[in-house]
C-alpha cells in the first residue's frame, strides 16, 4: 500500500511539471525564454523605427545590416564552433550599387542634422546682431534670405525629429550598421567616415595615410571632401595652432578644385553656408570667393598655399608620402 502510494505521488508531479512545460509553451512560444522575446521585440522595434530609404530596405541583403536570427543561435563556444561548421553564418557583402544607397542615405541624415544645428545654435541671430549689423541693409537681406534658402534645401525630405532618447539609439545604431556594412562593401566615403570615427588610440596612422592618398587616387569627390576628419587624427594638423590649415575648410576646397559641384545651390556651397565657423559664406558663387572674403588675410594665404601644394602634387603623380609626418628638428637647441 506504501509503495502504490508513491507510485502515485511521483505520476503527480510528473502530470504537474508536463502542465507547466504546456502551459510555458503558451506563454513564450516553442524554445523561447523571456530574454529571448525581449531581443526580438528591440530588433522589431530598430527595423520599424530604423529611418532607413524603401531603396535600401528592399536591395540590402537579408542579414546584413544588423544582426540575424542565425547569429543569435550560432554558438558562442569556440568547441562547439568546431564541432558545428554548418552553424557558422557568414554576412554576405553588400553589392556597389547598394552600399552607394546606403551611403546617399547617411549624406542626407547628416545634413538633416547640419541643418537643425544651423536652426537650433540661432545662427541667423548670431549674424544680425554681428556681421549684418555693418553691412549695407540690402546685402544683409541678402545674406539672410540666402540662409534661409539653404536650411530648407538641407532639410528636404527629412524625416521628423526623433524626439525618444531610445528610439534614437537604435535610429544610430543603424546608421552606424550601415556605415559599416557599405565600408565592408568598399564604398570609400564610408571607408573614410568609419575611420574617422575611431579615437585616436585605435588608429593606424599608416593606414589613415594610405586610405587618403586612395580616396584621392579614387577620384571620389565626396570621399575628397570629408577627408579633413581624417587628417584632424594626424600628427600636426590641430586647426586650433594658428600658423596650421584648418583641414576641414581645406578638403571641401580641393573637392571643388577636382570637379566637385561648387556651383550656388550645391551641397558643398550649402554646408559652408550652414556651418562655416570663420564668418557668413551664403550668397556666394563660389567656395574659393567666399572663403576669400571672410577670412583673415592671411589664414586665406595659408590655406590657398597647402591647396595649390596638393593639386601640384596630384598632377603630376608625386602622392608618395603625401602626408608624412614632418621631419623632427635635430640641430641643437631646436633652432
Amino acid at each position: 500500500m506504501r509503495g502504490r502510494v508513491v507510485v502515485v505521488f511521483v505520476l503527480l508531479v510528473v502530470l504537474m511539471l508536463a502542465g507547466a512545460a504546456g502551459q510555458r509553451g503558451q506563454w513564450f512560444g516553442a524554445g523561447q525564454t523571456p530574454v529571448a522575446n525581449d531581443k526580438l521585440n528591440h530588433d522589431a522595434d530598430s527595423a520599424s523605427e530604423s529611418g532607413q530609404s524603401e531603396v535600401d530596405a528592399k536591395s540590402a541583403p537579408a542579414g546584413t545590416i544588423g544582426k540575424s536570427s542565425a547569429d543569435d543561435s550560432a554558438p558562442n563556444k569556440p568547441e562547439d564552433q568546431a564541432q558545428s561548421p554548418s552553424n557558422t553564418v557568414s554576412t554576405p557583402t553588400l553589392s556597389t550599387e547598394t552600399a552607394k544607397a546606403l551611403m546617399r542615405e547617411q549624406v542626407r541624415e547628416r545634413d538633416c542634422q547640419l541643418a537643425r544645428l544651423a536652426i537650433k545654435g540661432n545662427r541667423e541671430e548670431r549674424f544680425k546682431d554681428g556681421d549684418w549689423q555693418w553691412l549695407p541693409p540690402e546685402r544683409a537681406e541678402l545674406e539672410r534670405l540666402a540662409l534661409v534658402a539653404v536650411v530648407e534645401r538641407l532639410r528636404a525630405a527629412c524625416p521628423p525629429e526623433i524626439d525618444d532618447p531610445e528610439a534614437r539609439k537604435r535610429h544610430q545604431r543603424d546608421n552606424d550598421d550601415a556605415i559599416a556594412a557599405a565600408a565592408q562593401a568598399g564604398n570609400l566615403l564610408a571607408r573614410v567616415r568609419l575611420e574617422s570615427r575611431k579615437p585616436r588610440a585605435r588608429r593606424n596612422l599608416d593606414d589613415t595615410r594610405a586610405l587618403m592618398i586612395e580616396a584621392l587616387s579614387s577620384g571620389d569627390l565626396e570621399a575628397i571632401s570629408e577627408l579633413g576628419w581624417l587628417e584632424l587624427g594626424l600628427p600636426g594638423t590641430n586647426p586650433y595652432v594658428g600658423h596650421l590649415v584648418n583641414p576641414l575648410d581645406l578638403w571641401p576646397l580641393v573637392a571643388c578644385d577636382l570637379g566637385a559641384d561648387c556651383r550656388p545651390g550645391s551641397r558643398i556651397l550649402d554646408l559652408s553656408c550652414a556651418t562655416a565657423w570663420f564668418g557668413m559664406t551664403c550668397s556666394y558663387d563660389s567656395l574659393e570667393s567666399a572663403y576669400r572674403d571672410n577670412m583673415q588675410p592671411h589664414v586665406w594665404q595659408r590655406l590657398d598655399q597647402r591647396r595649390n601644394e596638393i593639386l601640384s602634387r596630384l598632377r603630376s603623380g608625386q602622392t608618395d608620402g603625401m602626408f608624412d609626418p614632418p621631419p623632427t628638428n635635430n640641430r641643437p637647441g631646436g633652432g
